[in-house]
């Protein structure tokens, strides 16, 4: 079990079965040494394989050797955490499942892109709001120090609890269920209710419960189309045609769905924005990139692309003899620039230290082609 642990390469997981071992280990000296040395030897040969493996650059157990606080993953989560605090204190009662992935790109302070923010309790707080949060942290620290509850059951708690304070743990049933074998159970009410009641809900929950899992599964195995048939509010799933329809009549149908659903999408207007720009729509190019630039202000990509776009559209309009449809994509071209330059002076100090750091400059041809233009002027 221990090595299963180790070879999982998680260092946060790697540091807690440590500690809480040996927690365990001297416990268990006050009740039989034999066994506590054999616990304990057991617990050294595992870690020493485990070790060895690891200045052999086996992998996972390499990982093992690069436990440090300045470490980007680390980092990160506490960027993760300081960016979702206004969010949490300005939504009282969460924004739904979800939601902090959506939004993330509004208020992020560096460039990251994650699901889920590597905090069970912040991610309760995100999801459905704060007291469901405190409610469930506070059952878990009143079981951890309650008397009714074993050593080796608190020691379990607790190590489940601080893991879930860095990682996303309770997405999975199974770890939820387990942790609620450990907490104190035997302090509350029995409610007695129908058998009649109790199968009439089953059986809906289960209809409901199977339904989903088949648009769910036709989701998560391609069958984009289908899925949606069945359940046309999957976001994920509808961002998938989106990248599969790319260029053409249904991507814009699919867009439009997307903003109607979830205005915080930025890639359903990215698409809007690159079909203007096919039919020599400028005037709507500016208008979807503009959104763009309002929901992922972080993006360079998107920057990049804008750029190019509107730097092909002065030479065309240029080539025409439209001098004042150059000039609004010559302006747009510096007001992009600095918009870009406006956003990177909202990175944190915790933005710089994770491994994906914003870029500072635009492509060397672009820097050069603005610097002309605004020399121009």
């Amino acid at each position: 079990l221990l090595f299963g642990i180790f070879y999982t390469g998680s260092r946060t997981v790697f540091v807690l079965a440590a500690v809480s071992n040996i927690c365990m280990i001297f416990y268990r000296i006050k009740f039989s040494k034999k066994a506590a040395y054999i616990l304990l030897a057991a617990f050294v040969a595992v870690l020493g394989i485990s070790l060895a493996l690891a200045f052999l650059n086996v992998s996972p157990f390499s990982r093992i050797l690069k436990i440090n606080f300045g470490a980007s993953t680390f980092i990160g989560r506490f960027l993760y955490f300081k960016d979702a605090a206004p969010m949490i204190l300005r939504h009282p009662f969460g924004i739904g499942y979800l939601g902090y992935f959506y939004t993330q790109t509004t208020f992020q302070t560096g460039v990251y892109s994650v699901k889920y923010i590597h905090n069970d309790i912040l991610q309760f707080a995100l999801d459905i709001g704060w007291i469901p949060a405190a409610v469930f942290a506070g059952a878990v620290i009143k079981s951890i120090f309650s008397k009714g509850v074993s050593f080796e059951n608190r020691v379990i708690l607790s190590v489940m609890f601080l893991h879930c304070l860095f990682d996303f743990d309770l997405q999975f049933i199974a770890v939820f269920m387990l942790m609620l074998v450990f907490m104190k159970r035997d302090s509350g009410k029995t409610v007695k209710i129908k058998k009649a009641a109790v199968l009439s809900c089953a059986t809906v929950l289960a209809a409901l419960s199977l339904y989903f899992s088949v648009a769910l599964a036709l989701f998560t195995f391609g069958k984009t189309e289908a899925s949606n048939s069945m359940y046309p509010y999957n976001t994920d799933n509808l961002i998938k045609m989106l990248k599969v329809y790319g260029g053409t009549d249904e991507a814009q149908d699919i867009a439009d769905s997307i903003i109607e659903k979830n205005e915080y999408v930025y890639y359903a207007y990215a698409e809007k924005a690159r079909a203007a720009y096919t039919e020599g729509d400028f005037e709507k190019l500016i208008k979807y990139k503009g959104l763009v630039f309002n929901y992922a202000p972080l993006v360079y990509n998107e920057y990049k692309e804008y750029c190019y776009m509107l730097i092909n559209g002065i030479t065309l309009y240029n080539n025409a003899g439209d001098t004042e449809s150059a000039k609004i994509c010559k302006r747009q071209l510096v007001l992009t620039k600095q918009r870009y330059e406006d956003s990177l002076e909202k990175v944190s100090s915790l933005g710089y230290k994770i491994d994906t750091k914003p870029r500072i400059h635009f492509p060397d041809d672009i820097e050069e082609y603005i610097k002309k233009l605004t020399k121009g002027e």
